[in-house]
């Protein structure tokens, strides 16, 4: 982690208000309950959209910046030994497939490793692939590795537990969408505007943790938003619930978790019989309207849900053959806030002495959950700083991200324009039979 940097900025307000109860919110709620805090409440409006409702998460320590595994090491620690979260990871390892193009990433990952005292991983033959998955024959340009130590999340029920942890420890709950955002003429926040109500925030530290709803609760409350590379833009991606046979649940829920980097995840849930998923890591905003504002929305029945559902059924019955006659459940449209290289923005607002703004989370930060939270109190507490997450402009491009594919360069509109002339999603729209892998 990089070096604390010390600041005057506590307000020293004895509540706290937090927006969003996702990762973000949650683990601050958590760490500030810890911390001897008596008025903590959380604001939350639980959307199917957020990622923080998905069923399972992979746990990896791998990433190409040594700093972002710092982080990540932390929060293992946690997930391994505090007894609110140990029994949510499962160690089932995972297969990682990297094609040419993202072999930069595993040469930046093994160099990371190295600088950390953390050894290389060992690199195999695509024909691992094929000896454990049954899988068609594979090119030999991609480079295999198997990480034992990965594992999977019982995400559904950490976070449920999470919630009653903060619950029984004195933290309170409120629900309501959040429309804007009042201030008074000295820049404190003094109210929130919800879909119920008033909520007073006078003497009131406020972190916004909306995840892809931060930009347009700003927009809407006419608050500075940060600069371009720093601002968490809604990014939306498609996963697919699987129904499997008992006997195929048996079977893969014994077997490592499978990545092809820049494609497609198969993960067979650690503990619900029967159910898995594939997730499709083509990533893309939704700008609406003349403003360059990405925002989410429900997309699961469009076109290119069903395109991506076809692309991840194919790649399924080359890979994985043995999930031959599971079926797709459902179709799921998720978003987070993604920022220009992927490390969240976690700072107090420049102009509003009271607001922390916490986002850019659970793609790529989920696995943090026991553990960002205490960045964010640090932040709350004025015991400093991580410039890493600060509000100033940084590098950003797809090339400085620690998982390329989730760069939200491409625009829903302009895919779901392609998918809507595809001839497999016109065939499948006129018969809506084929959800049978």
């Amino acid at each position: 982690m990089s070096v604390l940097v010390h600041t005057e900025k506590c307000t020293g307000a004895r509540k706290c208000l937090i927006i969003g109860g996702g990762v973000m919110g949650l683990s601050t709620a958590w760490h500030l309950l810890k911390d001897g805090h008596t008025d903590v409440t959380v604001l939350d409006h639980p959307d199917p959209l957020a990622p923080s409702r998905d069923i399972s998460k992979f746990f990896r320590v791998d990433y190409t910046d040594p700093e972002r595994m710092k982080l990540v090491l932390k929060s293992k620690n946690l997930w391994e030994n505090d007894d609110l979260f140990k029994p949510f990871l499962h160690r089932t390892g995972r297969i990682v497939a990297y094609p040419p193009a993202g072999v930069d990433t595993l040469t930046g990952i093994d160099r990371a490793r190295s600088g950390l005292s953390l050894p290389a991983r060992k690199h195999e033959s695509a024909r691992l692939l094929e000896d454990i998955f049954e899988s068609t024959p594979i090119s030999q340009q991609l480079e295999v590795v198997y990480n034992e130590d990965d594992g999977v999340v019982d995400w559904n029920r950490v976070m449920k537990s999470l919630k009653q942890e903060c619950m029984n420890t004195g933290g309170k709950f409120q629900e309501g969408r959040v429309l804007h955002l009042d201030s008074n003429t000295g820049g404190m926040i003094d109210a929130v505007v919800t879909s119920e109500g008033f909520v007073d925030a006078a003497q009131t530290d406020i972190i916004l943790a909306a995840g892809p709803w931060i930009m347009q609760l700003l927009e809407a409350s006419s608050i500075q938003q940060p600069p371009l590379s720093r601002a968490p833009i809604a990014t939306g991606i498609f996963a697919f619930h699987l129904e499997l046979t008992t006997q195929q649940w048996v079977k893969y829920h014994n077997l490592p978790r499978f990545s092809e980097i820049g494609v497609c995840e198969f993960v067979c849930h650690p503990t619900d019989v029967g159910a898995a998923k594939v997730t499709w890591t083509t990533a893309f905003r939704n700008p609406s309207g003349d403003g360059a504002l990405s925002e989410p929305s429900d997309v699961a029945k469009t076109s290119l849900a069903i395109k991506m559902m076809l692309d991840a059924r194919d790649w399924v019955r080359k890979r994985i053959p043995g999930l031959k006659g599971a079926r797709f459940k459902s179709i799921q449209s998720y978003w987070d806030g993604v920022t220009g290289n992927q490390n969240p923005i976690i700072v107090r607002h420049p102009e509003h002495p009271n607001l922390i703004i916490a986002g850019g989370g659970s793609y790529t930060h989920a696995k943090d959950l026991p553990y960002i939270g205490r960045v964010v109190t640090e932040v709350l507490q004025g015991t400093g700083t991580h410039s890493q997450f600060g509000w100033d402009e940084r590098p950003a491009g797809k090339h400085l991200n620690n998982q390329p594919s989730l760069y939200p360069d491409l625009l829903f509109g302009d895919l779901e324009l392609e998918a809507s002339r595809d001839q497999r999603v016109k065939d499948w729209n006129r018969e809506r039979s084929d959800w049978i892998i």
